[in-house]
């Protein structure tokens, strides 16, 4: 017989739970990413408004004068960000995207689960999208392609728990659509496609769903997919790139990629020291609590079954695809923020006391994080050496990085005549350096180079291209530990970052 006092503890965790933690946590998690708008570009941010600024037919690279090897409608949704502001408008668009994602989750884990879970749900995806641990603070392909994802798995589990017909095929439809958009933004997010397969084939075996309704909601996707397809390839071909090239650059470059990190030492200890920074933030986060929970309780005894595994799944899937490219940035935990919420929701049934704990441990980390992030200097090393030479450029000048660091083209205001403006493509396709070559000899020549300190001054002797730089250039100064050279027939000021480095 249950005591009277552990029915009105039960009954009190129970109305914890019930109290309005979906807007809450919608509204801290705001108050938390409002702190950011401070923050300057990162390189990716950087380098992917100057792409989306100039992508047009006249270019003779992938998008317009550069290259990248990410999907079209990445770039379509940073030429919004271009056309509203830059850096300041893509903090806003990272915000809806946030709430968004917040929303669509919880909404999820409420139509399979009960209001209790989406409360849950909500709470540790907003504690991972607010705080900068699980690398959501900038709006990279990752949290652009999160509402796609967020929206595939809601509509995935409606093709499946509606009880008019009509609603489910719109679903399963939609569910196509959500899954090619967040590939077609970020390429290795097949997140949804995994999730969608294991809850209908479980929804099949467990009889809610009929064979024949099983082939049609995966036609429908597949039609949904099509039309999403369609419509960005469109635009990217009306812009000069081709789903061929597209392809090329987001599935065969990445194996090149690859064996480029494992092959050179250098960008293998790079990738070494992001990972050991990858570990720390996932520790620090709380991440692996709520995983673990769900992996140990979750699993076996659950309210719905099939969405179990689904989540399984979708965190196997993040797993492999986080660890797999190699890089280790930290951005890409965000693909798994989705799963994570979910099966902290999904395990809240079993396991109340430890998720409950669990959660407070995740908000309290996320609210710490973003108000020490707070403290950090607006701007990264390439913002301010981007600033500094925009305030000594004139009409016409152009800037070369090597290697990495696009902020540098976005604050400047600059173009770079190289196509590669990312470190990686650059050694994966130009490793003899015959394209960087060609560029610093040519008419076209920069006239600014900046050299990413003495390892990178080492590549380009190796390369062949320090010679032309030596010929050609003078250093004119050192600013954020970037050498700044200035072509021989020119004459500028002296750019200056001051201390802002």
């Amino acid at each position: 017989m249950t005591s009277p006092s552990a029915t009105a503890t039960a009954g009190r965790r129970s109305s914890v739970w019930s109290l309005p933690w979906v807007p809450a946590a919608v509204l801290v998690m705001i108050g938390l990413r409002l702190i950011q708008l401070r923050l300057g570009g990162t390189p990716d941010e950087g380098g992917f408004l100057v792409l989306a600024g100039q992508w047009s037919s006249s270019g003779d690279s992938l998008y317009g004068n550069y290259w990248v090897d990410r999907p079209p409608l990445l770039m379509m949704l940073f030429q919004v960000a271009d056309l509203f502001g830059g850096i300041p408008a893509l903090r806003v668009i990272g915000i809806a995207i946030s709430v968004a994602t917040v929303l669509l989750l919880a909404s999820t884990a409420r139509r399979v689960l009960d209001d209790r879970a989406a409360s849950v749900t909500a709470v540790v995806a907003a504690a991972l999208l607010g705080g900068p641990l699980a690398g959501a603070a900038s709006v990279n392909g990752e949290l652009m392609a999160l509402p796609f994802l967020a929206l595939g798995l809601r509509t995935a589990t409606e093709a499946v728990l509606s009880d008019e017909e009509r609603t489910a095929r719109l679903a399963a439809l939609a569910t196509g659509a959500a899954a090619v958009s967040a590939l077609l933004v970020k390429q290795n997010m097949v997140d949804v496609v995994v999730f969608a397969a294991v809850f209908w084939i479980f929804a099949w075996r467990q009889r809610r769903v009929t064979w024949g309704q099983l082939v049609q909601r995966v036609g429908l996707a597949a039609l949904g997919a099509g039309i999403a397809f369609g419509l960005v390839s469109l635009w990217a071909v009306a812009h000069g790139t081709s789903p061929a090239d597209v392809y090329e650059a987001t599935y065969p470059f990445r194996v090149k990629a690859a064996r480029v990190i494992a092959d050179n030492p250098s960008v293998a200890e790079a990738s070494g020291q992001r990972l050991a920074l990858l570990t720390l933030s996932v520790i620090g986060s709380g991440l692996p609590l709520a995983v673990g929970i769900f992996l140990i309780r979750g699993t076996w005894r659950t309210k719905d079954l099939a969405f179990a595994w689904a989540i399984v799944a979708l965190l196997a899937w993040a797993t492999f695809s986080i660890v797999a490219g190699g890089s280790y940035w930290l951005h890409y935990l965000v693909e798994a923020i989705p799963a994570v919420a979910l099966a902290a929701g999904a395990v809240l049934f079993r396991s109340p006391v430890a998720i409950r704990r669990t959660v407070q441990l995740m908000a309290v980390a996320a609210v710490v994080s973003a108000v020490i992030a707070a403290f950090i200097p607006p701007g990264s090393p390439a913002t301010q050496v981007g600033d500094a030479l925009g305030r000594v450029k004139r009409p016409g000048d152009t800037v070369l990085v090597t290697f990495g660091d696009p902020e540098v083209l976005r604050a400047s205001g600059m173009s770079s005549p190289y196509e590669y403006p990312w470190s990686l493509p650059a050694r994966t396709l130009d490793p003899d350096m015959k394209d960087l070559r060609a560029v610093l000899a040519g008419p076209d020549a920069p006239t600014w180079v900046v050299v990413r300190g003495p390892q990178t001054q080492a590549r380009l002797k190796l390369g062949g291209a320090w010679s032309l730089i030596s010929e050609r250039y003078r250093r004119v100064g050192t600013l954020c530990e970037r050498f700044v050279y200035l072509r021989n027939n020119v004459d500028r000021a002296v750019p200056d970052a001051g201390d802002s480095c």
